[in-house]
């Protein structure tokens, strides 16, 4: 063991102790990660204080550096792998990648820092005042670099880092599929042209001379270290609000919103855009009570082109302090931009730099209030509302205490439980104590002080009013799969199994049917009891043709036990799905007609009642067959599904399905004159059921929105109260829906 017996030390604690926890037993990225904080200070200190008593040569100082790095890391490094014999591994080899490139380079960084600390240190003649200028300048490097990345994080959109002591740092909690090893080769290269310069001066130092290529090195480097740096938007190292603008080169202003988003999108789809965030902005702040304000929303293509940008991919993100939100492309209206725009919103009422809810000032966050309160201003639209879902919940015993919510401890339950309950709680203070109680606990004040009510009351009370509410008996088997699930802290491998599923999806829809097995194989690896990739291979096997095997598996997940009863319906319906294909009626209108009466969810409902059609009628059965189904080796063809459902209205003049099919997917191409005049039509007609009929009035109103009609808004609005809209929450989203849109209208 070289010199540093107390930092071989501490890291030989630290790393035994890591790896108990959750996700780190073993080289991966929450490790990496771990290791990248603890590490590289350690070596800087170390190296510090020995160069500093000793004051080696400057090249002998930035040796006994690098060892000390080196040795700290491959000490970590085998207690992590002696946690992953324990625990099992999830991906060695990236796990292993991450860690070289990640804190092993960056505790070479560390113990070159500490060479140069150490030095100056050096001269210092009182010992003890020597040694502790040592650590301070030794822990200043890193502190420094952890600013530096703090700076980008507050004044740009970017939530990731790469940082020379850490390495990666993905920025998101919720996006499980970790994205950065190939970015790393890349800045690593850069870490490895500044060591260059820093040996090549180190070389020269006190006799320089021009000794030919040697002496060339350290310029070399050092020139190549900041073309690096200075490329780093490019290589993807880092990004600025100018870059991305540039990047995605499309912008759009309205009264309150301006919308920055790729230059490739249709004009029509940005306009929408941007009035649908007027539109949602003036929704959310006059929940909270507040005054609208200006919103930047960097709208992206998707979620790969947001990732890479600025460095979330599924997590939507908002920043209050900088009234920025940053969105993926999805459909109007957005279902998630009232969301992020209520944090923004709810900004204005927040104290501190970052105008989140917290202690001192939002420096420590409550992510239940941040979240509840946005969760509480845009809902999502969903069968029952957050109250509704929380006492469904509480039912099952499923409700978290309210503790757990608004603290830390929100990251340790599974997100929709948390958001939901958090949304639930803070709708029902609003509408006890008004959206002034809301505002004034987001500034900073106790809830108990604003209610006169201790936070045991104020649960007991939460709990009573939940206990009141009413409940659809089905409701409880969707809320315990739905609810009853782990937090990404508590799951297995979740990186691996989440990157390879993706994969799995991708290679599927690119017609790479044997690829998508072989990454689903991969993931069986990890988690072998996961019975979403074992649909995702009974869909290959589907797609491939092979129909018997693709049933056996389904049947197979049947019997697993301890399937949740959700996930056991869709395989249910993938079964009747397959009997459609195979031409076996009876199965089909077996399968589907038995989950009628189990359902909850009305897209799945009405979308059972349609294959029921194919199974009952011939004329109907090729169109719902190639725009749902699809046939045996061929998925489903909205091509093909157009010729057959303009067949199928013609030859069914009484019929309003086919025409509502063709206007439903009209809007949702960006076609609304087109969908509004299918619709319309659709409404003179008869339906086979009432929820078809309700969301075709539906869609009527959607599209009355997309063309700022009053009369189609309230074309479509009657059609629905005729029909009569379903209990809960779907129409009061609706009826919200087109109130904005009419009052846009009239203001415009």
């Amino acid at each position: 063991m070289p010199r540093g017996r107390v930092s071989s030390l501490f890291v030989l604690f630290a790393s035994g102790a890591v790896g108990f926890l959750p996700l780190l037993g073993g080289p991966g990225y929450e490790n990496s990660l771990a290791a990248g904080f603890l590490i590289p200070p350690v070596a800087a200190i170390s190296t510090a204080i020995h160069c500093a008593r000793a004051r080696p040569e400057p090249l002998a100082a930035l040796a006994w550096g690098a060892t000390q790095g080196v040795w700290l890391g491959a000490l970590w490094l085998l207690i992590s792998l002696l946690h992953g014999v324990r625990v099992g591994f999830c991906s060695l080899p990236q796990g292993l990648l991450l860690f070289v490139l990640g804190p092993w380079c960056g505790a070479l960084v560390g113990g070159g820092w500490g060479a140069l600390a150490g030095s100056i240190a050096g001269r210092w003649v009182t010992p003890w005042r020597r040694d502790v200028l040592a650590v301070v300048l030794a822990l200043a490097g890193p502190a420094a670099s952890a600013l530096a990345s703090g700076l980008r994080f507050f004044t740009s959109p970017m939530v990731f880092a790469f940082d020379p002591f850490v390495g990666f740092f993905s920025g998101t909690l919720y996006d499980t599929v970790i994205d950065g090893s190939e970015r790393l080769f890349s800045y690593r290269l850069g870490t490895l042209a500044s060591w260059g310069a820093a040996v090549g001066v180190a070389t020269h130092l006190g006799s320089w001379r021009w000794r030919g290529w040697s002496s060339a090195l350290p310029l070399i480097s050092l020139t190549l270290s900041l073309i690096i740096t200075a490329r780093g938007p490019s290589f993807g190292h880092y990004q600025t609000e100018a870059t991305i603008r540039e990047a995605l080169g499309g912008v759009r202003k309205g009264e309150f919103c301006e919308v920055v988003h790729p230059a490739t999108m249709r004009p029509q789809e940005a306009d929408l855009f941007l009035r649908d965030c007027e539109q949602q902005l003036a929704a959310v702040s006059s929940f909270l009570g507040l005054e609208r304000c200006p919103v930047t929303a960097f709208l992206f293509m998707d979620a790969s082109q947001k990732r890479r940008l600025m460095g979330a991919s599924d997590t939507y993100v908002a920043k209050p302090w900088r009234r920025e939100v940053y969105v993926q492309a999805s459909g109007y209206p957005h279902p998630v931009l009232g969301h992020e725009l209520a944090h923004v919103v709810a900004g204005q009422a927040a104290r501190g730099p970052f105008k989140v809810a917290g202690s001192l000032g939002g420096i420590i966050p409550d992510p239940g209030l941040v979240e509840g309160i946005a969760v509480a201003a845009a809902p999502e639209e969903d069968e029952l509302s957050p109250e509704s879902w929380s006492r469904a919940m509480l039912e099952l015993g499923l409700l978290p205490p309210l503790s757990s919510i608004f603290s830390f401890r929100f990251y340790g339950h599974h997100a929709e439980r948390a958001y939901t309950v958090a949304g639930a709680f803070v709708a029902w203070v609003r509408l006890l104590y008004g959206p002034e109680a809301l505002r004034r606990w987001y500034g900073g004040e106790s809830l108990s002080t604003i209610t006169g009510r201790s936070w045991a009351l104020l649960e007991e009370d939460f709990r009573s009013y939940l206990q009141s509410l009413p409940l659809p008996p089905e409701a409880l088997a969707v809320a315990r799969a739905r609810f009853d699930r782990p937090s990404v802290f508590q799951r297995r491998c979740p990186h691996e199994v989440d990157a390879y599923k993706r994969n799995a999806l991708d290679l599927l829809a690119s017609g790479d049917i044997q690829g998508a097995l072989r990454s689903l194989d991969a993931v069986a690896f990890f988690a072998p009891q996961d019975p979403g990739a074992a649909l995702l291979r009974a869909t290959c096997l589907e797609r491939s043709g092979n129909l018997e095997a693709s049933s056996t598996l389904l049947h197979a997940l049947l019997k697993e036990p301890g399937l949740a009863p959700t996930f056991a319906e869709r395989v249910e319906e993938r079964l009747g799905d397959l009997a459609l294909q195979r031409g076996a009626w009876d199965e089909a209108a077996r399968r589907y007609g038995a989950l009628l009466g189990r359902v909850l969810d009305e897209d799945q409902l009405r979308t059972l009642e349609i294959k029921l059609l194919a199974v009952r009628s011939p004329l109907a059965r090729p169109a719902v067959q190639a725009l749902l189904v699809g046939t045996p080796g061929h998925p489903p063809e909205l091509a093909l599904a157009t010729e057959e459902l303009a067949r199928w209205a013609e030859r069914s003049p009484e019929d309003g399905t086919p025409l509502y099919l063709l206007g439903r997917n009209a809007l949702a191409r960006g076609y609304p004159e087109r969908a509004a005049m299918q619709l319309d039509l659709a409404l003179n007609r008869t339906f086979p059921h009432p929820r078809i009929a309700r969301e075709a009035a539906r869609q009527r109103v959607l599209a009355g929105c997309v063309l700022q009609d009053p009369e189609g808004i309230a074309r479509g609005l009657s059609a629905w109260e005729v029909v009569g809209s379903p209990p809960g929450h779907r129409g009061d989203l609706l009826r919200a829906l087109a109130a904005r849109c009419r009052a846009a209208t009239r203001r415009d």
